[in-house]
């Protein structure tokens, strides 16, 4: 039997993204394959994007064999996934980037940030400060537990920011998906050449309206940047000059963010900016956050932006 099988093979997987075509790709979609590099071999999945999340136009620059410089790939690990704030850090210290002033950008650990920070020259400091304006922040909050609690306020910013990108491509998607599904005889993935499934999809996705541009709509633009800076500016401008920020217990400080004192007026403008939904979540208790988060992606989480919700959360792609 497996000698008629080919020596690999390429699908598009079932909750596919986009198809695999410039324009979708350029704005901001994904494409997710799946691959068999031999027959009866273990299923690879390959993402394939065209626009990098949090990364600026112009911003993509690749090292002399062509694979993505750590600093590009550190911004676009600013996910809500718990598995991808390692990584940054990680990917901020590896050694030929350990004493480079961009690592500043992306340490996770204030004891180092620190470190790394009073080392740069100001000009270079300067530099630095409208990208991450937390860094702002380190020389009028001299205990590291306390600074350590507003690096994890600054990811739980970040979670949001693309909690909501998110959900944007998935509303959408999921749409044209249940529109698609209508068809007669309809099935997907389908066993054919990866050619005629390709086809397939581009017809569907003309058909049935997969739109190409997602978050330019005429309010937000292509600004994920500026999206991302606003975000950022209500943080500086909420935590101020720590005068809105109560006590934090050494023993705690490092991981209780919830002992950070916000203003009302940090969640009103979130709200504004983000959606009444995603300031409520901003203020449930740090621990009901993250063991929602933990639930929720030890049981659905896949490694695809656009993976399969469940029916508790949203009803999924098959239900209302």
């Amino acid at each position: 039997m497996s000698v008629g099988c080919p020596p690999w093979r390429i699908s598009y997987r079932h909750i596919f993204g986009a198809p695999l075509v410039e324009e979708y790709l350029a704005a901001g979609w994904t494409s997710h394959l799946a691959i068999w590099p031999s027959a009866g071999g273990p299923e690879e999945h390959v993402d394939i994007f065209g626009a990098p999340p949090r990364v600026l136009p112009g911003a993509v620059a690749a090292d002399e064999m062509g694979f993505a410089e750590p600093d590009l790939v550190a911004w676009m690990k600013r996910t809500d996934r718990d598995k991808d704030w390692p990584i940054i850090d990680g990917l901020a210290r590896i050694p030929e980037g350990a004493q480079m002033p961009e690592a500043a950008l992306h340490m996770q650990q204030a004891a180092a940030l620190r470190s790394l920070w009073r080392a740069l020259p100001t000009a270079v400091q300067n530099t630095l400060l409208p990208h991450r304006p937390l860094l702002a922040m380190i020389e009028s909050v001299s205990d590291d537990d306390m600074l350590q609690g507003l690096i994890r306020l600054e990811r739980t910013i970040w979670e949001t920011v693309n909690q909501e990108r998110y959900r944007r491509y998935q509303h959408e998607w999921k749409e044209f998906y249940r529109r698609w599904k209508k068809e007669d005889f309809w099935e997907w993935p389908t066993p054919e050449p990866f050619s005629r499934q390709h086809e397939r999809l581009v017809r569907a996705a003309k058909t049935y309206d997969l739109p190409v541009v997602i978050l330019d709509d005429g309010r937000e633009g292509s600004r994920m940047d500026a999206w991302n800076r606003e975000s950022h500016l209500d943080f500086r401008a909420a935590i101020g000059n720590g005068s809105c920020i109560g006590p934090v217990p050494r023993a705690h400080a490092a991981m209780n963010v919830d002992s950070l004192k916000l203003p009302d007026s940090y969640y009103e403008h979130l709200a504004e900016i983000m959606g009444q939904e995603a300031a409520d979540w901003a203020r449930l208790p740090r621990a009901e956050r993250e063991r929602e988060l933990k639930r929720h992606h030890m049981l659905y989480n896949t490694l695809d932006d656009l993976s399969l919700w469940p029916a508790e959360l949203d009803g999924g792609v098959d239900r209302p």
